[in-house]
């Protein structure tokens, strides 16, 4: 063991056993708590990200309050460079102070970090924990460790017990299984695509994780749903994707944009343990912005009107195409009766020469 002072001993061998004690069903919050033996840190978060595009993370939050989560998600990317650098440059297993990447002036120039100050807390830091080639990509993974407002300073000693409890709080975190979204696999498709928002939640609609393109579609989607305000946002958002937390439906929505001709196109996940390396069940949900001439129902809506229908027959046609409602749902939706709406489903099948609903939308979408 380096030399160490009798306290730092102590701190480090309590972290230690804490940190050995977190079984599967322990979190992220867990893993702050056996690090924070020292009570200096007030809070933390961890990120995974590319450091070829080190904006579009991947960022589980501890117990941070959401308005700094959004805003961190939120950040300009080369405000934050310099600081990610600072990170991909450390070797695995090192703690990085504030004060060795950027003088005070610097940090307080970046969004998120000043919202720290701005929300009672003091400094940043961060313990890298690994680094992996992924493609033509590095994959850097940290946790941030940020201080109580009246803690200046972390000591050296400090700072290395910190980084000697690097390889528990690896094994802790993998143990855990809180980073589903950090796999190898699903990662590699996040970082060389990135066009989705991908993010994860408990059965009860808690959000576990997610990338920062959920953030930024959640708040550009937000007023087409009602929400206003920042706080909470991503948070709200979900619930009004998923309908409340026994309310799934057919797993899909789409959300059109209250200005602009795009639409988003989101679709919710059940994830099993028994399949997948969780402690639980979750739900993955997965969101992409499209244009609105691209948007499935506006490709059926085209391909519809390309026959010369009466108003009525484009109506139904397209009710059945886009929705898969029974003829009693189509009836209701619109006021008139079941015998009528399948009179007009019979007259499109004559039309078109087809027997069935598949086949319509075989002859229809494919001439």
């Amino acid at each position: 063991m380096p030399n160490l002072s009798r306290h730092s001993q102590l701190a480090l061998r309590q972290a230690t056993t804490s940190l050995r004690r977190l079984g599967p069903n322990s979190n992220a919050s867990d893993i702050f708590n056996a690090i924070n033996q020292s009570k200096k840190f007030g809070a933390g978060f961890v990120e995974t990200y590319s450091d070829v595009r080190p904006w579009e993370a991947i960022h589980t939050a501890i117990n941070l309050p959401p308005e700094f989560t959004q805003s961190i998600m939120e950040r300009k990317p080369y405000e934050a460079q310099r600081a990610l650098d600072a990170v991909s440059n450390a070797a695995v297993g090192r703690f990085v102070w504030d004060e060795h990447v950027m003088s005070d002036a610097d940090w307080n120039s970046i969004d998120g970090y000043r919202a720290l100050k701005d929300l009672g807390y003091g400094h940043a830091s961060a313990l890298k924990l690994s680094t992996a080639k992924i493609g033509r990509h590095h994959k850097n993974t940290y946790i941030a460790l940020i201080t109580l407002p009246d803690v200046q300073s972390i000591s050296p000693e400090e700072m290395l017990v910190i980084e000697l409890l690097h390889g528990e709080v690896r094994a802790s975190l993998d143990r855990a299984r809180v980073h589903f979204l950090l796999r190898e696999r699903l990662a590699l498709q996040i970082f060389d695509e990135q066009k989705s928002g991908v993010l994860l939640c408990t059965t009860g609609l808690r959000l576990v994780e997610a990338n920062v393109v959920a953030h930024v579609m959640a708040a550009r989607y937000a007023p087409a749903l009602g929400i206003s305000g920042k706080e909470a946002l991503l948070q709200n958002f979900i619930w009004r994707i998923a309908g409340g937390p026994a309310n799934f439906g057919d797993g899909r929505r789409r959300i059109y944009h209250h200005i602009e001709p795009c639409v988003l196109e989101a679709s919710i996940h059940s994830l099993h343990p028994d399949v997948y390396d969780l402690p639980e069940d979750r739900l993955l949900l997965v969101w992409t912005e499209v244009s609105r001439d691209d948007a499935p129902e506006e490709v059926v809506i085209r391909h519809v009107k390309r026959f010369g229908l009466s108003p009525r027959h484009e109506e139904i046609a397209i009710l059945l195409l886009n929705t898969g409602m029974s003829s009693k749902q189509i009836a209701s939706h619109l006021g008139i009766s079941t015998r009528t709406v399948d009179k007009h489903i019979e007259s499109l099948y004559r039309e078109f020469d087809v027997q069935s609903r598949s086949e319509l939308a075989m002859r229809i979408l494919r001439t």
